[in-house]
């Protein structure tokens, strides 16, 4: 993410979002009121380096930006956040510079002859290897029809430390359901629709500190 910088503070309910293109084929972007949310805005997969999004709540809330890159086929995304304007926030007032008295010269010393240190050699730091071992879906089978409404979903450990499962309409939508960060490894989801449509199914995986997603489409139960 280039602008605006992660951790800042947004100065009005339109914020316009840019990243860097790095090495990715596509993109897609999430703004939310939890991690990986998308009640406020969901992008959809795109290939450009922008996008304005409106109507972001004017309360101080903490915004949560979910940027996701498709390198060489596989999605990884990077998390932010940042804090929503507050328009009744009271501004901090500007402290008044007090005066610096004038120094009293010192007298110089003699300078004593400063050693020469043989600077250490910075070893050469060791390319981290790609993030290997998320997890993955095991029940129901991908590309399976669900027999009703309420669907259990399973997954495999990997070598992850954390997941999140969001199930929607869209690549990467959450409309349906949004799991959250969680360190369990099977969620069941009720209300699913039931009209036969294609089911989006996001499973994120945290290997080594970085965010891994799997997608999978599902059919509804009709």
């Amino acid at each position: 993410m280039l602008s605006p910088p992660p951790g800042s503070t947004f100065n009005s309910s339109t914020v316009t979002f840019t990243w860097s293109a790095g090495s990715a084929t596509a993109y897609f972007l999430l703004v939310g009121s939890s991690l990986h949310g998308a009640d406020i805005y969901n992008s959809g997969q795109v290939t450009v380096l922008s996008k304005t999004v409106s109507n972001i709540p004017t309360d101080g809330r903490t915004i949560y930006v979910t940027l996701g890159s498709k390198v060489n086929g596989t999605w990884t995304t990077n998390s932010y956040t940042y804090k929503a304007f507050n328009p009744s926030a009271t501004p901090t007032p500007t402290p008044t510079a007090t005066p610096s008295p004038t120094p009293t010269p010192t007298p110089s010393p003699t300078p004593t002859a400063t050693p020469t240190v043989t600077p250490t050699p910075t070893p050469s730091p060791t390319p981290t290897p790609a993030p290997t071992g998320a997890a993955v879906m095991l029940t129901p089978p991908p590309g399976s029809t669900f027999s009703s409404s309420t669907v259990t979903f399973t997954w495999s450990a990997g070598s992850a430390t954390a997941y999140f499962l969001l199930v929607g309409s869209s690549l990467h939508g959450a409309d349906i359901y949004n799991s959250g960060q969680v360190t369990v490894r099977s969620k069941t989801v009720s209300n699913i629709p039931t009209d036969g449509r294609t089911i989006y199914v996001t499973l994120g995986s945290k290997v080594n500190g970085t965010w891994t997603v799997k997608d999978y489409t599902y059919t509804a139960f009709k």
